[in-house]
């Protein structure tokens, strides 16, 4: 297949959610053994639904997720950023000390070995 299972992962992540939107309908209740586990679509993709299956004042629900998802992505965005703020500190900070212990041995001996007692 020329999709992974991790990029379908991804994806269904990006367009559902476990938190039941107000304007979904209660779902049906389960009969049989076992727990039933509910994934719902964003309300920010209902436009994409046929008309009759949109739930009654979904375009408030859709609205509101936008905004929450671009809240999600900015922060993302910024940890991201941070992250690589701190590996790139860290590699400069690594490089300095390297530095610094290379001038401070004017050769390049390793250290002698210690004799046993």
């Amino acid at each position: 297949p020329d999709t992974s299972n991790r990029q379908v992962t991804f994806k269904v992540t990006e367009l559902t959610t476990k938190d039941k939107p107000a304007c979904a309908p209660d779902p049906k209740r389960r009969d049989g053994p076992g727990r039933a586990v509910h994934y719902y679509l964003r309300p920010r993709f209902y436009h994409m639904l046929p008309e009759a299956d949109r739930p009654e004042g979904w375009e408030k629900y859709a609205k509101e997720d936008e905004l929450a998802w671009q809240e999600e992505v900015r922060k993302e965005e910024e940890e991201k950023a941070k992250k690589k703020k701190e590996k790139a500190d860290a590699r400069a900070a690594a490089k300095a000390v390297s530095a610094e212990s290379a001038s401070d041995s004017p050769t390049s001996e390793p250290p002698a070995k210690k004799q046993k007692s």
